[in-house]
């Protein structure tokens, strides 16, 4: 295989020549963040192939084995474009063409009611480094995408009193906290739902000598934990599917904490805390009960 990689100026017609015949097929890689035409043998505008931004398209081309193969291409941006010779004949595979990036797939995006979905291409197949600020591309409903690209996902709900869900070929990904990043690996579906959140009230209890916090630690629809709990002091609105982690104690000599939400003792961990996955109204009550033995203090 011979590949030739050229840094073109926008709207010049640049010719790729090689020494001598490979194969019949071509692969011609766009790094640009534009559209690139392509052409074989002399450019002829309303004749040559297009390619979008940061494309690949394989072509078979007419090359007699006696000449010297020579292509032109025309960038709306200026960039780098490569052209490699195929391999007729040597053994590759397309499972092996796709694993390089070199077999297009499309891009699905679904974007259900009351929901946003953002996806920028961010990192193309064979590249270590994302594109520099300002070089990303918005990706449309069926656009070209290629094995091993970097795409980054922002969902998000329209309105107040709702979560946007995601799923990726079918896999629920949930509530994200943040935009996240997804490797391609074949043809890709992306979705939105919106569901709808339920407020339910915490009520915090705290009883003498004793103290009570809580902290929400992953909201409704999300399959992680936050990075950062968020303080709930009493009164507090919450949702459905909220978890709550509570933490109790006290310093009452000759006691220790006890703490209930609703009626029914929480059984505390070492560290004296206990989630709770929010299902209606709540309140955690703590107290100092003495201990076996010991004084009532």
């Amino acid at each position: 295989m011979q590949a030739k990689r050229l840094t073109l100026a926008a709207g010049t017609e640049t010719a790729f020549e090689f020494d001598r015949f490979f194969s019949r097929s071509i692969i011609v890689k766009n790094m640009t963040g534009g559209a690139i035409k392509f052409c074989d043998g002399a450019f002829v505008d309303a004749e040559s192939a297009i390619i979008p931004a940061y494309g690949w398209q394989t072509f078979t081309v007419t090359v007699p084995y006696d000449a010297a193969p020579k292509f032109y291409v025309k960038a709306d941006v200026a960039g780098d474009v490569e052209i490699d010779f195929g391999s007729d004949g040597m053994g590759f595979t397309s499972n092996t063409f796709d694993l390089a990036g070199m077999i297009p797939h499309t891009l699905h995006l679904t974007a259900g009611t009351d929901t946003t979905l953002t996806v920028k291409l961010i990192r193309l197949h064979g590249e270590t480094l994302n594109l520099a600020a300002g070089d990303e591309v918005v990706m449309a409903d069926g656009a070209t995408i290629f094995n091993g690209d970097v795409i980054e996902i922002t969902p998000a709900a329209a309105g107040t009193g709702k979560y946007a869900k995601l799923t990726i070929n079918g896999v629920n990904y949930g509530r994200l906290e943040s935009a996240m990043t997804f490797v391609i690996a074949g043809e890709t579906t992306i979705e939105t739902e919106a569901i709808a959140l339920e407020e339910k009230t915490v009520t915090l209890d705290i009883g003498d000598e004793t103290t009570l916090t809580a902290a929400r630690v992953r909201l409704a629809g999300m399959l992680v934990d936050l990075a950062s709990p968020g303080a709930v002091t009493s009164g507090d609105k919450v949702n459905i599917g909220d978890i709550v982690e509570f933490t109790a104690a006290t310093s009452k000599d000759g006691h220790h904490i006890e703490l209930r939400i609703g009626t029914e003792p929480a059984e505390l961990d070492e560290n004296g805390k206990v989630r709770v996955t929010i299902e209606e109204d709540i309140t955690a009550t703590s107290a100092a009960v003495a201990d076996e033995g010991g004084g009532a203090g």
